[in-house]
C-alpha cells in the first residue's frame, strides 16, 4: 500500500483549515496531519507529525510565518 503525502496546515482562520482539511480530504493520496492556528504551536506539532507538506500562512498570532520558516529550517526537519 502507498504511503499517504502528510499534510500540515498552519492559518489563524479556523473556517480556513476546516475548508483546506475538506478539499484535501478529496484526494486519497493525502491526508492532513494536523494544524495550528498560530506560528508557536505550529512548531512542534509540525515536526512531531512528521510532515512532508507545510501550507502555512504568512500572517499569523504569536509568531508569523516567516519566523517560523527560520525555525524549521535550522532543525532540518524539512
Amino acid at each position: 500500500m502507498k504511503e499517504k503525502i502528510k499534510v500540515y496546515l498552519a492559518d489563524d482562520h479556523q473556517m480556513l483549515i476546516e475548508g483546506m482539511k475538506a478539499v484535501i480530504k478529496t484526494n486519497a493520496d493525502f491526508e492532513v496531519v494536523g494544524f495550528s492556528l498560530n506560528g508557536v504551536n505550529l512548531i512542534d506539532n509540525a515536526i512531531e507529525a512528521k510532515t512532508d507538506i507545510l501550507v502555512m500562512d504568512i500572517n499569523m498570532p504569536e509568531k508569523d510565518g516567516l519566523q517560523v520558516l527560520k525555525e524549521l529550517s535550522k532543525s532540518k526537519c524539512f
